[in-house]
């Protein structure tokens, strides 16, 4: 068995200078994951999103980020992962349209709820 020595990178080149302060004694400060998470509802240096996969605009990757910083904001409900208004994205967002959210709903990575407010498709386990 031959063994491959993992490189070694400073802070600044792997997390322009700030350590997450989630790291596990898996995940050595100067050393990359040995593994990527697949979620639209976590956001650290080794999640890959569906906007990352789906063809977005910036834009929208920027849309997509404000809904998963926001959805947890006591603001918008009393539980975790909130859906959000085009109201809600109008306050976070000023010159949003809401054929933005559209679009977004149409690539498969919003939907709407019943009350007619945004989520994250992959947002149920």
């Amino acid at each position: 068995i031959e063994f491959i020595e993992k490189v070694k990178l400073d802070a600044n080149t792997l997390f322009k200078g700030v350590i997450p302060p989630s790291r596990t004694r898996f995940q050595k400060d100067d050393e990359l994951n040995d593994f990527f998470i697949f979620s639209d509802l976590r956001n650290g240096h080794t999640t890959i999103h569906s906007w990352d996969i789906i063809k977005t605009t910036d834009r929208e990757k920027m849309i997509c980020l404000a809904l998963l910083k926001n959805r947890r904001s006591k603001k918008y409900g009393n539980k975790n992962g909130n859906p959000l208004s085009f109201e809600n994205f109008q306050k976070i967002i000023p010159n949003i349209e809401i054929s933005e959210l559209n679009i977004l709903v149409d690539k498969g990575i919003f939907r709407w709820t019943d009350n007619r407010k945004y989520e994250f498709v992959n947002s149920k386990n």
